[in-house]
This record gives C-alpha cells, sequence and structure tokens, in this order.
C-alpha cells in the first residue's frame, strides 16, 4: 500500500490499520461460521445417530426372511418445530429394499458391525446430512451375506439456520469490538500526538526574533531529536 508522504501520521496509521484489521474481522468471520457449523453438527449428529441405532435394534432376520419394526422414536428424537424432511431406508444383504425409500443408496465401503458413517451428500436435488451403518443378522439362510444396511438422511435447513444464527450472533459482537477498538485507537493517537501540537503552538506563539532554544521536558523521546535538531538550527 502507497501512502502519499503527505498525509498526516493519522490518516497513515488510520490508513494501515484499519484495512487490516477488517482483513482480520473478515477471516474471522469464516472462520467462526466454519466452527459454528461443525458444533451445530456434532450436535445434530447426536440425534441422527440414535435414530440410526434405534431403526437397527428393530431389524431381525429368520429364515432368510428380513423383518424390521421402524420405531416411532427413531423420529421422536427430533423436535417438532424442525423443519428437516426425513429419509431412510433398510436394505437387505444383496441391496434389494426392505422398507423406506428405494432410491436413497448407501456409501461404499461399510463393513458388517462397523462403525457408524456420517457424511454430507445430495439426495433429490437437496443437502443432507446421511447416516449409514451395516448390522450382522446370523442368519445363514440369507442370500448375498448376513448383514442389513440401515441409511438415515434428514435435511440441513434447521443446522444452517441454527449454525447462522450463531454466527451472526458471534459477528455482532466482533463488530462491537472493532468499533471499540477504533475508538480507543482515536483516543490513543490524539494523546500520542498531542506532544506535536503542542510543539507547534509553542513554536508558533514565539516571537520572530526570539531564538532562543526551545524547551524540551515532557516531550517524548521520539520528539526530543526533532527539537535538538530546531534548537540547532537556531544557534547557528
Amino acid at each position: 500500500m502507497v501512502v502519499n508522504r503527505s498525509v498526516s501520521l493519522r490518516r497513515r496509521v488510520a490508513v494501515w490499520l484499519l484495512p487490516s484489521l477488517l482483513v482480520l474481522l473478515l477471516i474471522n468471520a469464516v472462520l467462526s461460521y466454519l466452527g459454528a457449523l461443525a458444533a451445530v453438527n456434532r450436535a445434530y449428529d447426536r440425534s441422527l445417530t440414535a435414530s440410526i441405532q434405534s431403526i437397527a435394534e428393530q431389524v431381525h432376520s429368520l429364515e432368510g426372511t428380513i423383518s424390521v419394526n421402524v420405531p416411532y422414536s427413531a423420529f421422536e428424537v427430533f423436535d417438532e418445530g424442525m423443519q428437516e424432511r426425513i429419509f431412510y431406508a433398510v436394505l437387505g444383504p444383496n441391496g434389494s429394499l426392505v422398507t423406506g425409500y428405494d432410491d436413497l443408496v448407501p456409501p461404499d465401503g461399510l463393513v458388517d458391525d462397523g462403525p457408524l458413517r456420517i457424511f454430507d451428500s445430495q439426495y433429490r436435488g437437496e443437502g443432507v446430512r446421511v447416516g449409514a451403518i451395516k448390522k450382522r443378522l446370523y442368519d445363514p439362510a440369507l442370500e448375498g451375506g448376513d448383514a442389513a444396511t440401515i441409511v438415515f438422511a434428514e435435511t440441513t435447513e434447521s443446522r444452517v439456520t441454527l449454525a447462522r444464527e450463531l454466527f451472526f450472533d458471534s459477528l455482532r459482537r466482533q463488530l462491537l469490538l472493532v468499533v471499540l477498538g477504533a475508538v480507543v485507537l482515536v483516543f490513543v493517537m490524539t494523546s500520542a500526538f498531542r506532544p506535536l501540537l503542542e510543539l507547534r503552538e509553542a513554536i508558533r506563539r514565539r516571537d520572530e526574533e526570539d531564538l532562543t532554544p526551545i524547551v524540551a521536558d515532557g516531550a517524548p523521546s521520539e520528539v526530543r531529536p526533532l527539537i535538538d535538531a530546531i534548537n540547532h538550527h537556531t544557534e547557528r
């Protein structure tokens, strides 16, 4: 950034400092939103996990026939006021649909009785948060394996809304701090430059023929070389 040499010191400080503060505010705002979204996902993923596990507990197989009684509790964990739409599917070992939505596809690489996998995806043109797990059924009569796949997805409106609320709440506090910082900066700059203003007024009030040295008492150390140079010049 190029600053005109004739620009005042106050303006120079403002030109350098304020854009830097705005850049830092922007970076912090992005990090704040990502942090808010991550925190919201952690909270909502607990409900998603509970829903999948409650469905998985009701999946059984006997003599090659898989049965599942999807419990109401799988959907009860979501608040009534939430805007989410929920989709689920229970698939047999060969990928055939047992119950749920036939176009809800599980991810690749799931392991029988392995850990629950949660990820972001797209379903019917909408962003969704998906959880998937494989449960072993221990039924030798099943064809294609002995594990059922449970997939549960929810739209993300509530997550995004809550993350935005947290973000804007944090942003308001940050903007307030920036405003307070600017007020403090103006006060500090005024105090810091006061000795220069006092020196200017002292020189203005002197008689044109008054060549006595300027008294440097009380002047900041940064200003003393200037006073010494002026005194040296008037002594010649």
